[in-house]
């Protein structure tokens, strides 16, 4: 009888490897600098720190080498684009002067740095060759409640930036996904009445930190192939 309860335990257990596996799901990382309109951001470097973590240290765009002045499509890295218009319908721009007081306007938060992108209300959106699954950036001047980082991965999802309306202030907002199959990702700064904010040391991954439905289904067979093999000794 002990033989015969093993097997049943095994494959349920295997059961709920395949079940917890194949669940998506969405991790955030958010850090707040509540007024901040420079250097040291304690909290939301400890945010980014976790993404990166999470990560696996991925490659950072700065907006360094990109050309000063408005666009209407941007090469910000190979195989990502940047797009978007503005609070009036014109484009966003590559700066490096803060527009007003930087923990309202928005500022640089590269090391050594001085161009980030500016988002003067309206969107920017970045859009990937490939699909990704974790998107991380620095946004200051976070003033206007309901700004946020806006995608779908088979669902719209949307993810709020913190903000201080009286103070302003900078963040960090990431975030990982299990479903690994996002093309594009905006920075909406509409809310309800539009706010100025940076853009800076962007990170993005199309690594999926879970294991594809092929592969799902692979270990799949080989646990329950060994779970037979484990009957048969067992009944011998």
């Amino acid at each position: 009888m002990k033989m015969n309860l093993r097997l049943p335990v095994l494959v349920c257990a295997v059961a709920l490897l395949l079940a917890g596996t194949a669940v998506a799901g969405i991790t955030t990382y958010s850090g707040f600098d509540d007024g901040a309109g420079a250097r040291p951001l304690p909290n939301s470097d400890a945010a980014a720190l976790a993404f990166d973590t999470a990560t696996g240290h991925l490659p950072i765009i700065t907006f360094e080498s990109a050309p000063l002045g408005p666009f209407s499509s941007l090469l910000a890295a190979p195989g990502v684009t940047v797009t978007g218009t503005d609070y009036y319908g014109n484009s966003q721009s590559i700066i490096n002067s803060p527009l007003c007081a930087p923990a309202l306007c928005g500022f640089n938060t590269t090391i050594g740095g001085s161009q980030w992108l500016n988002v003067y209300g309206g969107f920017a959106t970045f859009t990937f060759n490939h699909p990704i699954s974790a998107f991380g950036a620095y946004i200051t001047g976070n003033q206007v409640a309901g700004i946020n980082l806006s995608f779908n991965d088979g669902s719209q999802q949307s993810i709020p930036i913190p903000v201080d309306y009286s103070n302003g202030g900078a963040s960090f907002v990431g975030f990982t996904d299990s479903l690994a199959n996002i093309t594009s990702v905006s920075v909406l700064a509409i809310a309800p009445y539009g706010d100025f904010i940076g853009v800076d040391d962007v990170r993005y991954s199309g690594a999926s930190t879970t294991p594809e439905p092929g592969s799902i289904l692979l270990l799949g067979s080989g646990l329950l192939g060994a779970a037979s093999l484990l009957r048969r000794k067992l009944l011998l």
